[in-house]
């Protein structure tokens, strides 16, 4: 019968202490151990079919890439991380390290071994490349999706949300709301606001008035979204459109509704209210405050931790939407 490796003949194999061998086979955070090292001692393991103990199973490493993201919105998903699960495991943040490119996911988990991996994208979208091959435990896809991939992918409710706001303005009889588009409106999540804007019209059979939809001007170079929102709201006026209320897709194009309404001595909420979506800094600190819509990126990156915890595999491409609520203020 072949004898069991010790725990002092793994140290001398890998010519470290027998400390730090105890580290990676109770996968305790690595402290001062390099991932060369690391990755050593495990393959050591792997070759004598060393066992880790029970309790590794609840630790994870977890490799969370963030593609094109801001600092505010990596902010947005790093709050959906506890302190508790961000200091029991171990978490590698790399930024813009897959971009659709396979061959960089395939060298991350070459050097990092991961536990998991959370691919997350700044806008809602589709990634292109295919990652059917890998396990669905092993990959939570957030606030994107991709063909043929068996897992799970954490979406925000953008449809669903859109249209639980718009229908509620329509039963309080608000029936001309305008809709204001960003000039990126053919991204995903902007598609599904204004998909869930039409909807409510037509599930409360109100007839919607196309003078309502202000797209920006074709081929023009904004220096932002509320120059689009300040533009809209004054060809809105200028052409005498009845509005009851402004759905803005974000909440910068609000904030040009409110520049253009103050300059036609229009008064918010009582000539028209406005609602934003993302309930950014920018809705606390408008004048009245605006009502504006949650994207939940800190429940989304909650969910898609749990989801690597579970360690389950599945066998079709599940979506889970998650709810984006109102926040109301004074501008409704």
């Amino acid at each position: 019968m072949k004898k069991k490796i010790t725990l002092k003949e793994i140290a001398q194999k890998c010519k470290v202490s027998t400390a730090t061998v105890s580290f990676v086979i109770n996968n305790k955070n690595r402290k001062g151990i390099s991932e060369a090292t690391w990755l050593k001692i495990e393959n050591i393991l792997k070759k004598y079919g060393y066992k880790k103990n029970k309790s590794s199973k609840q630790l994870k490493r977890i490799v969370f890439c963030f593609e094109s993201s801001t600092h505010l919105a990596a902010s947005r998903f790093l709050q959906g991380i506890d302190n508790d699960t961000l200091y029991k495991n171990e978490f590698i943040f790399l930024f813009n390290a897959i971009s659709n490119n396979l061959d960089n996911l395939n060298k991350i988990y070459e050097k990092y071994n991961p536990d998991g991996i959370i691919i997350s994208t700044g806008r809602t979208r589709k990634i292109e490349f295919d990652i059917s091959k890998y396990k669905s435990s092993n990959i939570v896809l957030l606030n994107c999706w991709a063909d043929k991939f068996n897992g799970i992918s954490i979406l925000p409710s953008d449809y669903n949300s859109t249209k639980k706001v718009i229908k509620s303005l329509l039963d309080s009889n608000k029936k001309n709301i305008a809709i204001i588009l960003p000039e990126n409106y053919f991204w995903q999540g902007y598609e599904d606001r204004l998909s869930g804007w039409r909807d409510a019209h037509f599930e409360n059979n109100v007839k919607i008035n196309s003078k309502l939809i202000c797209r920006p001007i074709k081929n023009k170079k904004y220096e932002s979204d509320s120059e689009i929102g300040y533009e809209s709201l004054n060809k809105l006026i200028k052409n005498r459109v009845k509005i009851n209320a402004i759905f803005a897709m974000n909440d910068f194009l609000a904030m040009g509704c409110y520049q253009a309404a103050k300059e036609n001595n229009l008064n918010i909420p009582r000539n028209f209210s406005i609602i934003g979506f993302d309930n950014s800094t920018t809705a606390i600190n408008l004048k009245p405050s605006l009502s504006s819509i949650v994207l939940p990126i800190p429940e989304m990156t909650y969910k898609a931790i749990q989801h690597i915890f579970d360690d389950k595999n599945y066998d079709e491409n599940f979506k889970i939407f998650v709810d984006c609520d109102l926040i109301q203020r004074n501008s409704s």
